[in-house]
């Protein structure tokens, strides 16, 4: 029988509000299918505030564009800061990248605060000074990044990650209690179907799909490609662009790496689940960096949800993956090094239903631990765990 209004616990029908000021569509899916996915668990009680920002900025070259959207995101923070203000909800989920909100709500006193819990999917600081090292660490601006930052996370309940390598690193970097911090995979868009394994008699296509951002380790694929020039029966197809898409250039073309096939462009899911299906194997990140080593890419969560059998580096991230797991999800490469993934790319392709066997095992394992319904229950029960 359903519960009268003044039946019900205080904890269901307590407000939550969802709030995403960003890019709010299907090419940014982590925030916006746990957005869908809240909206529909909480339904009556959730208080959407979406302020997209429209035109992207990152794949333009007019300077007073990145401005324009730039001065439109703290504006829209500013609004969203507002409206929780003004509907009082007990609860805020503030989606990726939620800092400058988050920063916001500290000034409020604390008994008139909600409960913040912040989806802290990418640091800012980790990002832009250690990195990428774009500013100096020892900056004035690198300080008063670190501060906002660390002051916004304080000001949460739980701070919310994608893996549990980048769980403990973030609180580490910001001084953060353990327990405030909390680790939730990745949403990818919903595929048709699952794509059951075709072998190829003739020719074997190892596919890599990435930003080309240094922790993707694109010069390392270049070399595993070069060492297996001599292998007609191997092929290396490469999509995506950005900052080390010169580079790639230019290594095809000074070793005349002509079993690579280059699509700059970036290509719709759509596209990219058909070219995951024409692949024999599927290749992950490749980089050493710090970074690398605790991330656990979008594209590897497309491999897995296709059911494609995988390299990627040996990092701390790759290994927390599989230790509790009992069979073999993906095969693992030394970061940075051509020599060893095409060693490796060698003893996947040439062992008997080795490629067969790596598919099953990552289909199986996505579904188990990284499926739409494992990231809704956790996250639920992350939203639910702090009283009102």
């Amino acid at each position: 029988m359903a519960l009268s209004q003044s039946q019900k616990k205080p904890e269901d029908t307590a407000s939550i509000a969802i709030v995403s000021v960003g890019h709010f569509n299907e090419a940014y899916p982590n925030t916006y299918y746990k957005v869908r996915l809240l909206q529909d668990h909480y339904q009556e009680r959730a208080i959407s505030l979406i302020y997209p920002l429209g035109t992207d900025a990152t794949t333009s070259g007019l300077r007073n564009l990145k401005i324009a959207v730039m001065l439109r995101y703290l504006f829209n923070n500013l609004r969203a800061f507002w409206k929780l203000l003004r509907s009082k909800p007990q609860t805020v989920y503030i989606c990726y990248p939620g800092v400058v909100l988050a920063f916001l709500c500290s000034f409020i006193p604390g008994k008139k605060r909600p409960k913040l819990f912040i989806d802290a999917f990418i640091s800012l600081y980790d990002t832009i000074v250690l990195d990428r090292k774009l500013v100096e660490q020892s900056s004035p601006l690198a300080k008063l990044l670190f501060c906002l930052e660390r002051r916004a996370y304080r000001t949460c309940e739980k701070i919310i990650v994608d893996t549990e390598i980048n769980m403990q690193y973030t609180a580490r970097l910001f001084d953060l209690a353990p327990e405030q911090c909390e680790y939730i995979n990745l949403t990818i868009p919903p595929l048709k179907t699952s794509i059951p394994f075709e072998a190829s008699t003739q020719t074997s296509t190892c596919l890599f799909i990435g930003t080309f951002v240094p922790l993707q380790g694109i010069a390392t694929i270049a070399e595993a490609a070069r060492l297996l020039k001599a292998r007609s029966d191997i092929r290396f197809r490469i999509i995506g662009d950005g900052q080390d898409g010169e580079l790639l250039a230019n290594l095809i073309s000074k070793h005349q790496l002509e079993n690579i096939s280059w699509e700059r462009a970036w290509q719709p899911t759509e596209v990219l689940q058909q070219e995951i299906a024409a692949a024999t194997l599927c290749l992950g990140i490749f980089g050493d960096s710090d970074k690398a080593d605790r991330v656990w890419p979008f594209k590897n969560y497309l491999y897995m949800a296709s059911g494609k059998a995988i390299i990627t580096g040996n990092t701390s991230c790759a290994q927390a993956i599989q230790q509790n797991y009992p069979e073999s999800i993906f095969q693992t490469s030394t970061p940075s090094s051509g020599e060893t993934l095409a060693a490796v790319i060698e003893q996947v392709l040439d062992a008997d239903n080795m490629t067969e066997t790596l598919a099953g095992n990552a289909l199986k394992y996505f579904e188990n631990k990284l499926s739409h319904s494992n990231a809704l229950k956790k996250l639920t029960q992350t939203l639910d765990s702090v009283p009102t």
